[in-house]
């Protein structure tokens, strides 16, 4: 008696639901943004001792402060960083070429590296431009 061929099932590719990379990328994110929403308050006591009209990119920066402070803005970065690696991991699965993996993750560094630089430039110039206004009011003659 012969055997008839055994009914193999096809391998399907297990893919990962979760993405540590993104997660990573998240809490860098979360960090940088909770400690430019502190930072920002800090200063928001000495800019109003100054008693000027605020630069708009101080007044959009402290109201960001506020968003995520104070009107539970941080529920939505925290809820980012739990939801965000998930989707990621399903939207854009990892090739399986290794090359094509650190490349995806070179890239992601670098986005995210660019991002947060930009975000440190526009705290920056947000919470230097009243000090900037102040001392060129002060600087400056009446009369022009």
């Amino acid at each position: 008696m012969n055997p008839g061929p055994l009914n193999y099932s096809p391998i399907t590719e297990r893919r990962p639901m979760f993405s540590a990379s993104a997660l990573m990328v998240m809490l860098w994110i979360a960090a940088g943004l909770w400690v430019s929403a502190v930072v920002a308050q800090r200063f928001e006591a000495t800019f109003r001792n100054f008693k000027t009209t605020l630069p708009l990119l101080t007044v959009m920066l402290l109201s960001f402060s506020h968003l995520f402070l104070n009107d539970f803005g941080w529920v939505l970065i925290l809820l980012a960083v739990v939801v965000v690696p998930f989707l990621w991991a399903n939207l854009f699965p990892a090739p399986d070429d290794p090359f094509a993996r650190r490349m995806r993750r070179r890239w992601l560094r670098l986005a995210v590296g660019l991002l947060l630089v930009m975000w440190l430039l526009f705290v920056v110039m947000g919470l230097f431009a009243p000090m900037i206004s102040l001392v060129q009011s002060v600087s400056t003659p009446p009369g022009k």
